[in-house]
Formats: C-alpha cells, sequence, structure tokens
C-alpha cells in the first residue's frame, strides 16, 4: 500500500471544504515544516506542491476577516525554514503558483488574492530587514521578481498580477521600511522598476510603473518641499518621512533608460527626468510647472480658445438640427405613404362594394 507525499496529503487538508480541516491542516503544517527543515532541505517542487494547496485554502475561505487572518498566517510561514535558501524559494514558489492560476480566478475571489499578494509581500519586507537588507539576497529576490512580476513579457506572465504588484511596491516599502532604508537601499529597491522603463512592456503595464511609481515619488518630494518651506517660515524644526532618495542618481538613471525607449516614451520619462532634476535642487517641481504653465498664457490665447470653442459648439448644435431636421423629413414621408395606401385601400372597397350591389340587382 503506497502512502502518499507529506506535501501531497498536507496540499488535500488545505483544499478541503471543511474549516476545521483547514485550520487544523494549516497548524500542523507549521510545526511539519519547522521539523522537517531542521533535518532535510525542501526541494522546489515540494514546496510548489504545498503552496497549490495554500492557495486553495484562500479560494475556500470566504470569511473576510478569516481570509486576512489566513494570509497573516501563511506569510508567517517563511519563518518556519531554518535556511535562506529555502526561503528564498518558499517566496518563489508563491509567485509562481499564483501565476499559474491567476487566470482561473473569478472577480468575486480577486479581492482576496490582491490581499494575499499584499501581505505576502509584506512577509518579504520583513525577511529583508531580519537579514540587514543584504545585498545578496537582496539581488537574488529581485532576480526572480524580474522573471516573475518584473518580466518584460506580455505572455510569460500575467499583466494584471504585474500592474497589481506595481501599484502596492511602493506602499508597503514606504510605510514599512522608510526609517529603515537610507538612500543607496531605496534606490536598490527602486532599479529594477527603472530598468523596466526601458524594455519593450505594453502600453498599459509602462503607464501602471509610471503612475503607481514614480508619480508618487514626485508628488511626495512635492509635498515634502512645501512642508519644509511653511516650517521654515513659521520657525518651527521639520522632520522629513518617506523613503530617502537620491533625486540626482534617479534623474540620471532615468536619462540612461529614455535613450533605449522609442520617441513617445522617451519623451515622457524625459519629463521625470526634469522634475527629480529640480527637486535635487531643492525647487518644487509641481509649483514650477503650473508657474510656468500661466505664465506662458496671454489674452490673445484666450481669446483664440473661446473662439474656437464657440465655433465648435456652433457647429455642434447644427449637425444635430440637421440631424432632427432629417428625422422629422422621413417621419412625415412615411406617415404621406401610409396616408396615401389607405385611402387607395378605401378606394378599392368602395369600388368593390358598388359591383356587389349591380350584380344584387
Amino acid at each position: 500500500m503506497e502512502f502518499p507525499l507529506p506535501e501531497s496529503f498536507f496540499a488535500q487538508k488545505l483544499a478541503s471544504c471543511q474549516p476545521k480541516i483547514r485550520t487544523r491542516a494549516l497548524l500542523h503544517l507549521r510545526s511539519w515544516i519547522t521539523d522537517r527543515s531542521s533535518n532535510q532541505v525542501f526541494k522546489e517542487t515540494e514546496l510548489s506542491v504545498l503552496w497549490k494547496g495554500l492557495y486553495y485554502a484562500m479560494w475556500m475561505q470566504d470569511k473576510p476577516l478569516q481570509q486576512e487572518e489566513l494570509a497573516d498566517n501563511i506569510g508567517k510561514l517563511m519563518e518556519c525554514f531554518s535556511t535562506v535558501d529555502e526561503k528564498l524559494t518558499f517566496q518563489l514558489a508563491f509567485f509562481t503558483t499564483v501565476s499559474s492560476e491567476w487566470h482561473t480566478i473569478d472577480k468575486w475571489r480577486l479581492n482576496k488574492f490582491m490581499m494575499l499578494t499584499r501581505r505576502f509581500l509584506r512577509s518579504m519586507l520583513r525577511f529583508f530587514d531580519e537579514n540587514d537588507w543584504e545585498e545578496t539576497i537582496i539581488d537574488r529576490i529581485l532576480e526572480f521578481l524580474k522573471l516573475t512580476v518584473l518580466n518584460p513579457s506580455i505572455s510569460d506572465y500575467p499583466e494584471g498580477l504585474k500592474f497589481h504588484f506595481a501599484s502596492l511596491y511602493l506602499d508597503e516599502l514606504d510605510s514599512l521600511m522608510s526609517e529603515k532604508l537610507d538612500e543607496q537601499r531605496s534606490m536598490r529597491m527602486l532599479q529594477p522598476y527603472v530598468e523596466l522603463l526601458g524594455k519593450p512592456i505594453s502600453p498599459i503595464f509602462f503607464d501602471t510603473v509610471i503612475s503607481e511609481v514614480f508619480e508618487p515619488i514626485l508628488l511626495d518630494a512635492s509635498q515634502s518641499l512645501l512642508k519644509k518651506k511653511r516650517a521654515k517660515s513659521e520657525s518651527q524644526k521639520f522632520q522629513s518621512t518617506g523613503l530617502k532618495i537620491n533625486y540626482k542618481r534617479l534623474s540620471d538613471e532615468l536619462f540612461e533608460v529614455a535613450a533605449c525607449c522609442g520617441s513617445k516614451r522617451r519623451q515622457r520619462i524625459y519629463e521625470f527626468v526634469k522634475k527629480f532634476q529640480l527637486v535635487s535642487i531643492k525647487c518644487d517641481p509641481l509649483s514650477e510647472e503650473e508657474s510656468s504653465g500661466v505664465s506662458d498664457l496671454d489674452l490673445d490665447d484666450v481669446q483664440k480658445a473661446t473662439e474656437r470653442l464657440l465655433k465648435q459648439e456652433r457647429l455642434i448644435k447644427e449637425s444635430y438640427k440637421n440631424i432632427s431636421t432629417g428625422n422629422s423629413r422621413k417621419k412625415f414621408l412615411k406617415r404621406r405613404k401610409k396616408k396615401a395606401n389607405n385611402v387607395q385601400l378605401k378606394g378599392k372597397i368602395q369600388r368593390r362594394k358598388r359591383q356587389l350591389k349591380k350584380k344584387n340587382k
């Protein structure tokens, strides 16, 4: 008699329809991983089987509060592994499993798997911090992220998961690690997205990276400069918050990346290069943009724009008038034709009646 492998056994129990069985299986899984990892190293295939069960444990959980608790407990499983290699393999197995099942997630379950991705990213960042942000560990994780959520190919990895990861990456990095990261480490964590802009990614992914990663950095820099200026005028001390970023270095790296892009994307990246250069010399890029936009306008431009708008509005009204008159004309002709047909029919009936009267006489 053959017994199932422990990984397969746990996967079956974690995917059970009964909540008690799933909860009990997750508790036993923690202790089993701790014992097994201390004696024998996990293989990637074994962790992939475990992640299959964890994935369906989240799939079967319908209650929101229990979903959050389950996501946190899944992230804490990383603490049960005794070696760094196993923890890294566990992280890679997560992204591989979620990507392979992403197309099967319906709209009712999408939110909880997006939440699971966010909670797992938090566990990854805590893992970085526990290892003092060691360069070799960061390099290894960023390398497998380039194969998954930072993959430039449209077909190799789900675009939706890449969009979601980009939307939460900076947010989680800022909220959890802003006080612990210096400029060098912050730039190291941003570098993959800088490099991604120079690769042949899809237009939607390009816009997502711009709006979710670089625009928030620019907005945060603008707000920090305004607060600093206000505190200086009120003779108060200003304490900066958020990620510590070398804006001059960031603008230089974006400038190098822009050379590899097409004209349309290059122009858009150059706009951020100029704005980050302004931040590096302590100038608010957004206020400079607004003031320059106002100074370029004069009364003649406003008058011409008003005339164009009125002309366009008049043409639209005339077109609607023509359409309405055309429709009324068609309706009139249709009614007249129907009326004529009724008259002809009445005439035929009257002639037929007269013919019948003559025959009866």
